[in-house]
């Protein structure tokens, strides 16, 4: 018991005792209001800039310059908005936490001069006097720092310690890493040439992209590749900043590279990001960005290889614009004969006269236009056709109440089947599975 007893009076003694090193207020100290602000300001826009100094690394600064935030030291370029931003509003929302007034001398237990403090200084639009705020230790119990000021060392206060890390920011976290902001509304063209690989995009006057150089020009594109491949660009994000090196020195292999990515915007600017060596033992390949005063900058490796595409990687490979329930009238001609299929009133499938047809029958004119809708090529044929002799049958679709026609002609070659479009001279190669899929249904119509 007496053991017990020395043990909890031992455990009692040491809270004590960090109460009075890290709570008890200094002999002569002054409480001040709790959540007093740190900053006079009354929203983030009254700051127009930020500046923070670590020990033994250069300042750094951003400021808001047109309306946008921009790093000024010690390296000028952009700033991350969102994070930049987040920090203005953090500093305008900062309140002080049971401040307490301490000596000049007694403040060295906050650690204020260690390598993880840092200042923050930020200067208002209002004129306000600008403070430069200390941020020491985290406090060993709460999830609190210990803050002062520099212009008024002996006052010592706690902040939150979310507010503190959301001030607590590197060069990196503060500078754009974004390489490209890309919209599709505001871009003309996307040219990507990467490791021998060579892509350009343009947005026609219909509004839609196009596949530029290629035998396919006037081609649909395949709206999920459009989105992925727009995506990527909009993940592609700087590794890391190499501004103490020469983009222009050959070991680093940007200039003159032929791997690169650039994209013409609508106003007619255009911006380029050169892709150099890899980097070793990191994942990465170096790169700058057009115009030539951009830094040297690493971008990872595997975002850079997402890019890499083929033309006919962008191709919409259905071979007809089909819906199904669209369709009012199918009609094919076999062997010199034409037969015709028409939907009655009851959304069934009769004859011309408006006999409607066996259900076995309308089953199977059914399944061939849903599988005409799925037809999928592997590629475009090297060859067009030659004659009629090549032809086995042909198709024509009325839809949307007849007042659109799909039509084409299916052949045949060896075991694989081709679609010949009226509006396109090339030939679609049908994949083997849907060349089986076309025998049996085909199979299936001519016996009905």
């Amino acid at each position: 018991m007496a053991r017990k007893s020395f043990f909890a009076l031992l455990v009692f003694g040491g809270l004590l005792a960090v109460y009075l090193i890290y709570f008890r207020p200094q002999p002569g100290s002054q409480v001040l209001t709790k959540g007093a602000p740190v900053f006079q300001c009354r929203s983030s826009e009254d700051i127009s800039a930020i500046k923070i100094v670590r020990k033994e690394k250069p300042a750094l600064r951003v400021e808001r310059l047109d309306g946008a935030w921009r790093i000024t030291e010690p390296y000028r370029g952009n700033a991350d908005q969102l994070i930049t931003g987040g920090m203005a509003v953090a500093l305008c929302k900062a309140q002080a936490l049971e401040a307490i007034t301490v000596s000049a001398e007694g403040s060295g237990q906050f650690e204020f001069d260690s390598d993880e403090a840092f200042k923050i200084k930020a200067a208002a639009k209002n004129g306000a006097p600008a403070k430069t705020l200390l941020l020491g230790s985290h406090h060993p119990v709460r999830d609190v720092f210990y803050a002062s000021w520099e212009e008024e060392p002996q006052i010592v206060f706690l902040l939150e310690g979310q507010l503190v890390r959301a001030l607590n920011k590197s060069e990196y976290a503060l500078r754009e890493k974004r390489i490209f902001h890309f919209q599709e509304r505001s871009a003309a063209r996307l040219t990507i040439s990467l490791f021998g690989s060579f892509v350009r995009l343009f947005r026609g006057l219909d509004g839609r992209w196009h596949l530029q150089g290629t035998q396919t020009e006037d081609a649909g594109l395949d709206e999920n590749a459009l989105k992925e491949i727009f995506s990527q660009m909009r993940n592609l994000f700087v590794k890391e900043f190499l501004y103490d090196e020469n983009p222009r020195d050959p070991q680093y292999g940007v200039i003159n590279s032929k791997s690169m990515i650039s994209v013409l915007w609508e106003d007619g600017r255009v911006e380029t990001l050169y892709i150099g060596k890899p980097v070793k033992d990191r994942n990465a390949y170096y790169a700058t960005k057009g115009p030539e005063d951009s830094p040297l900058v690493m971008v990872a490796k595997p975002n850079v290889h997402a890019l890499v595409r083929l033309p006919e990687d962008f191709l919409d490979r259905r071979v007809l614009d089909l819906e199904p329930g669209e369709v009012d009238r199918f009609e094919f001609i076999h062997e010199g004969k034409t037969t015709s299929y028409e939907k009655t009133k009851e959304s069934r499938w009769g004859d011309p006269a408006g006999k409607e047809l066996p259900v076995e029958v309308q089953q199977v004119v059914s399944s061939v236009i849903a599988e005409m809708s799925l037809l999928h090529y592997d590629r475009i044929a090297p060859y067009k056709a030659r004659e009629e002799q090549d032809k086995l049958t042909s198709f024509r679709f009325l839809k949307n109440d007849r007042k659109e026609v799909v039509s084409f002609s299916l052949l045949r070659k060896g075991n694989r089947y081709f679609i010949s479009r009226p509006d396109r001279s090339q030939l679609f190669q049908i994949s083997r599975v849907d060349s089986e899929v076309l025998r049996a249904l085909m199979s299936a119509l001519f016996s009905s």
